[in-house]
């Protein structure tokens, strides 16, 4: 307790904490906005199947957004996603076998869980 006892002293200790709440603080706003993990709760096992995350990494989800307004010429006719064989179902934010979930902010993941997604009949 002698480095307390006088003024150099409690400047450093101070110091000491200003930059441990400074690290702190900024380790736990690199978690919250790029690290955390929201898990996606579904209405059934028929969803989770359809919906689920593997989380084997993906898009941002503003980037999964615009793509097919960005690059429509490339596509093979009008219609997004649905024109590459993405089946959708009515009411749904995503095609089935495309999940999205939350790591640090909203991405849309690429997951493919059927072989219906790949290969149309």
């Amino acid at each position: 307790m002698f480095l307390v006892k006088n003024t150099i002293g409690k400047i450093v200790i101070t110091l000491i904490v200003v930059i441990l709440l400074l690290v702190g603080g900024t380790n736990y706003f690199i978690w919250y906005n790029f690290k955390r993990e929201v898990p996606t709760v579904y209405k059934s096992a028929e969803d989770h199947f359809k919906y689920g995350s593997i989380n084997s990494g993906g898009v941002p989800f503003f980037i999964w957004e615009v793509l097919p307004d960005l690059f429509a010429e490339y596509l093979p006719e009008p219609g997004g996603y649905k024109s590459l064989g993405f089946i959708w179902e009515e009411g749904q934010e995503m095609p089935v076998g495309v999940s999205k979930s939350v790591v640090g902010f909203p991405q849309g993941y690429f997951i493919l869980k059927s072989s219906k997604i790949c290969f149309r009949e």
